[in-house]
């Protein structure tokens, strides 16, 4: 299935849509309060928040609404989402194309799509935009 990402700065942060054609199918909305970030996704009447914060190792998620967790490395690309069973939810990782930074979300429970893809966009957000320093070696 194919989704468009549209997004637009404030000054409170980040407002993006994720689209299904012309019709908005999630919605994303980043506060950024120094070491942490706060994101809110909405999607089909759910919400699901992620809190990331920012320290000497990099990057550490937790979720409240949805018992998921971070397994891998978020500033490489390259992490799953796994369920509180353990079961692997998505998986993410780095791919370049024709000179640019992308990456590849392989979903293994449909039913959450649309938080996979929302999350793997939330957690760019940061790597891209919130933390120049931490991506320095």
């Amino acid at each position: 299935m194919r989704y468009d990402i549209v997004g637009k700065h404030s000054t409170s942060g980040e407002k993006i849509n994720i689209l299904k054609g012309n019709e908005i199918v999630a919605k994303i909305r980043d506060f950024d309060l120094g070491l942490l970030n706060s994101f809110t996704i909405r999607s089909n009447g759910n919400l699901i928040n992620i809190f990331v914060t920012k320290n000497s190792k990099g990057l550490s998620a937790s979720f409240r609404n949805i018992s998921w967790r971070i397994r891998g490395d978020i500033m490489q690309k390259n992490y799953d989402i796994v369920d509180l069973d353990n079961s692997l939810v998505c998986g993410v990782c780095a791919e370049y194309h024709r000179g640019f930074d992308s990456y590849k979300i392989e979903v293994f429970t449909e039913e959450r799509e649309l938080f996979c893809i929302a999350t793997a966009v939330c957690l760019d957000l940061i790597k891209t935009a919130k933390t120049p320093a931490l991506q320095m070696s």
